[in-house]
C-alpha cells in the first residue's frame, strides 16, 4: 500500500523538482481559471455556456493532441446534457455540462497556479483572481448568491493544490476531491431548493418530491413525444413510477459518482498540465497509478451480492444502501478491469482474456449496464488476486 504521507526530507526533493512555468502559461492557467469561475453563474446565457464548452474543447485538444482524449471528456459531458435535457425549467440544456468543465478546467488550471505561484508578494494577483471572478458576476447579475458560485473552481484548485505540495497518492486525492465536491454541491443544491421555496418540512423528504415531480413530468412528456411521432415507447405508469423510485433510491451514489468521475478527469488535467508546460519531467508514479486496496475490492463485491439478494424481489433499505455502495465503487473497479483487460500485450492474452474483450464490447453496444458490471466483477477481482496471490507476494518481496 502507497504511504499518504512522504517524509518531510523527500517532500523537499519533490518540490525541488517542479520547475517555474513561463509567463505564457501562466496566463493561460490564469484566463481559463477566471473564465471556469464566471462560466458557472452565467452559464445561463447559452452563448456564455457555448462559448466556454468551445474554449475547453480547444484547451483539452491542445493539453494532448488526440481526438480519443478529447472523446474522454466528452463522453461524460454528453451525458450531463442528455440527462439536462430531461428537464423543462432549466434555461438551457448547457448548464450541467458547463458546470462539469468549468470544476475540471477551473480546477486543474487553478492548482497548476496556486502551486507555482504560492508567493503572496511575488503573485498577488493569482488571490486577487477569486475577488475579480466574484466582482464581475456580482456586476453582471446583482445576485450576490449566484455569484458565490464563481468560488467552486478554487475550492477544488487549493485542495489539489495541497494534495500535489503534499505529494499525496493518486487514489488519496481523488478521494479527497470526491468528498469536497460532494460536499459543496450539496450545499448548491440546498440552497437552490431554498431560494426556489422547494425547501419545505423534511430536506430529504423535500428532495424527493422534487426529483419524483421532474422525473414523472419528463418520462410522461417522453412517452407523449414519441406517440406523437407515431412511435410506441412501451413505458407505463407503472413503468414511470419505478423507474423514478429507483433514481430517487441511488440519487446519492449518482452524485458521489458524478464527483468522482469530476475529480479523476481533474487530476489527470492537472497532471497533463505539469508534463506539457514541462514544469515536471515525468509525475512520481504515487501521483499518476491508481491504486485501490483488497478491501475496497471486497466490499463492492460483497455490496454488490448483497443489493441483488436483498433486492430480488422488491427494494428494501438494505439492498438500497448496499446498491448505493457498490455503485460508487463500480467506476473504479471497472477502471482496473479496462486497464487489465486492454492492457496486456497480445502474446501475453489467454483464450479467456479475448472472450472477455469480444463479449464486453458486445455487451457495451447491448446492454451497457451489464457490460461494467461484468468488467467491475473483474477488476475487483483481479485486486484480491493481486494482494493475495503467492506469486505476486514473492515478486513484491
Amino acid at each position: 500500500m502507497t504511504p499518504t504521507v512522504l517524509p518531510r526530507a523527500e517532500r523537499k526533493v519533490w518540490r525541488e523538482m517542479l520547475a517555474f512555468p513561463n509567463t505564457t502559461h501562466i496566463a493561460v492557467a490564469a484566463a481559463m481559471l477566471f473564465f471556469s469561475a464566471i462560466a458557472i453563474p452565467l452559464s445561463i446565457d447559452p452563448m456564455v455556456a457555448l462559448s466556454f464548452l468551445l474554449c475547453c474543447l480547444l484547451f483539452y485538444y491542445s493539453l494532448t493532441r488526440s481526438i480519443l482524449s478529447l472523446a474522454i471528456y466528452a463522453l461524460p459531458a454528453f451525458l450531463l446534457w442528455s440527462f439536462s435535457s430531461l428537464f423543462e425549467g432549466m434555461p438551457n440544456h448547457f448548464i450541467i455540462p458547463t458546470a462539469f468543465f468549468a470544476l475540471m478546467a477551473g480546477g486543474a488550471c487553478g492548482a497548476f497556479l496556486f502551486l507555482h505561484c504560492h508567493s503572496l508578494k511575488k503573485h498577488a494577483f493569482v488571490y486577487l483572481l477569486p475577488l475579480l471572478a466574484f466582482g464581475a458576476v456580482l456586476l453582471v447579475s446583482r445576485d450576490p448568491i449566484l455569484a458565490l458560485l464563481t468560488l467552486l473552481p478554487f475550492a477544488l484548485a487549493a485542495l489539489l493544490a495541497l494534495c500535489l505540495a503534499f505529494c499525496l497518492p493518486h487514489t488519496d486525492s481523488v478521494i479527497a476531491a470526491t468528498a469536497l465536491l460532494t460536499l459543496l454541491l450539496s450545499v448548491v443544491g440546498i440552497v437552490a431548493m431554498a431560494r426556489f421555496g422547494l425547501l419545505e418540512g423534511n430536506l430529504l423528504s423535500a428532495f424527493a418530491d422534487l426529483l419524483s415531480n421532474t422525473l414523472s413530468s419528463a418520462l410522461a412528456q417522453m412517452r407523449e413525444l414519441y406517440a406523437q411521432a407515431g412511435m410506441e415507447l412501451v413505458l407505463s405508469d407503472i413503468d414511470i413510477a419505478n423507474t423514478v423510485a429507483m433514481f430517487i433510491n441511488l440519487s446519492p451514489a449518482l452524485l458521489v459518482i458524478l464527483c468522482t468521475v469530476t475529480a479523476f478527469l481533474t487530476w489527470r488535467t492537472l497532471l497533463g498540465l505539469l508534463i506539457a508546460w514541462r514544469t515536471l519531467p515525468r509525475p512520481p508514479r504515487r501521483l499518476a497509478a491508481l491504486s485501490l486496496s483488497a478491501a475496497s475490492a471486497a466490499l463492492f463485491l460483497l455490496s454488490y451480492l448483497i443489493a441483488m439478494i436483498a433486492n430480488s424481489e422488491q427494494a428494501t433499505p438494505v439492498g438500497v444502501v448496499a446498491q448505493n455502495l457498490s455503485l460508487v465503487l463500480e467506476p473504479a473497479m471497472a477502471l482496473v478491469g479496462f486497464g487489465s483487460l486492454f492492457s496486456k500485450k497480445e502474446a501475453s492474452r489467454s483464450c479467456l482474456s479475448y472472450l472477455l474483450i469480444f463479449g464486453i464490447l458486445f455487451l457495451l453496444w447491448t446492454n451497457p449496464g451489464a457490460a461494467l458490471a461484468l468488467v467491475s466483477f473483474f477488476g475487483a477481482i483481479q485486486i484480491l488476486l493481486h494482494r493475495f496471490s503467492p506469486i505476486t507476494n514473492k515478486k513484491g518481496d
